[in-house]
Formats: structure tokens, C-alpha cells, sequence
């Protein structure tokens, strides 16, 4: 019954052309973005492993370009700030485990999240940035960094996300 009633009013409200403050009117916005997973798991080595990725869950606005740079996700022409999101599933093996964010090539840290693996269950561990101010061109990489041999599994905790940011 609630539902019913807050439908009513968003009707009431849309129709008296009122609108909301945290959704814009319609046509305004496109959601611009991409998000990347893997197709199987990966074996990491020990240090840091740059994740090539296999999958394009979306992509609208053309972030991705898996034949070319499987590592990367690019900002297109037109977009100010984005928004990046991470996150990984490794196997049951002990030992230090970090994902981080680089920004076009270098290891300036603009995200990173890590935690020791106790080794009898499968950890996962997600990071996600504020909005950060970018350019056409740049572009951000995901690295898997690890003590030991471990997998980064193919699941939905396992991913690579982006989106521009108003």
C-alpha cells in the first residue's frame, strides 16, 4: 500500500511538473560508463600484476577497448570527473592481498584497499573512489598485488568499474 502511495504522489509530482531534487528531469542525463570482469581466473604471481580483463559487462560511451588495451579503462572526450570502482575474489590461499588503481601508467595511489588472507575461505575485498577530476585520454589500470601465488576469481566480486560523475 505505501508503494502505491508514493507512486501517486511521484505522479502528482511530475505531473505539476515538480521534480525531485536527486533525480534529474528526463532526457537530461545519459549514464556514461563501463564495467569489466574476467572470463576465467587468473593465477597472480607474487608482486604486482597488472589484470588484463576479458568480459565488458557495459560499456556505453566507449571506456573499453578489450582488443586493444584488455587492461585499461580510457576517458572519453566530454567527461570532467569520474567515479572508479573495484573488486576481487581470491582463493583460499594465506597471505598479503591489495588491489589498487593506477592512473594513466604511474603507481600514484588513487585507491587502494588490501588486507592479510588468513587462507581457509575465499576473501574478497572492494574499493570505490569520490569523484576525481580527469581528461579525455587518461585512463586508470587495476593491479592485484600479492606475498604469494593466489587466484583472482572469475565472480561477481571480482570487477572493474567506471562512470562519469556529474
Amino acid at each position: 500500500m505505501h508503494r502505491s502511495l508514493i507512486k501517486t504522489f511521484i505522479c502528482l509530482f511530475a505531473t505539476a511538473g515538480i521534480a525531485f531534487a536527486d533525480q534529474p528531469s528526463a532526457g537530461t542525463t545519459t549514464f556514461s560508463g563501463a564495467c569489466l570482469q574476467l572470463s576465467g581466473n587468473e593465477v597472480l604471481s607474487p608482486g604486482a600484476n597488472v589484470i588484463s580483463w576479458s568480459v565488458a559487462l557495459y560499456d556505453r560511451g566507449g571506456w573499453a577497448n578489450l582488443g586493444a588495451n584488455p587492461t585499461r579503462l580510457t576517458v572519453p572526450p566530454g567527461v570532467s570527473y569520474v567515479v572508479v570502482s573495484m573488486g576481487a575474489e581470491v582463493d583460499k590461499v594465506a597471505g598479503q592481498f591489495n588491489i589498487r588503481d593506477d592512473f594513466n601508467g604511474s603507481d600514484s595511489l588513487i585507491i587502494q584497499t588490501g588486507q592479510q588472507v588468513i587462507g581457509d575461505r575465499n576473501f574478497s575485498l572492494s574499493a570505490t573512489t569520490p569523484a576525481l577530476p580527469v581528461s579525455a585520454g587518461d585512463y586508470f589500470e587495476y593491479i592485484a598485488g600479492t606475498s604469494g601465488t593466489i587466484s583472482l576469481l572469475q565472480s561477481s566480486s571480482t570487477y572493474f568499474c567506471i562512470r562519469a560523475s556529474p
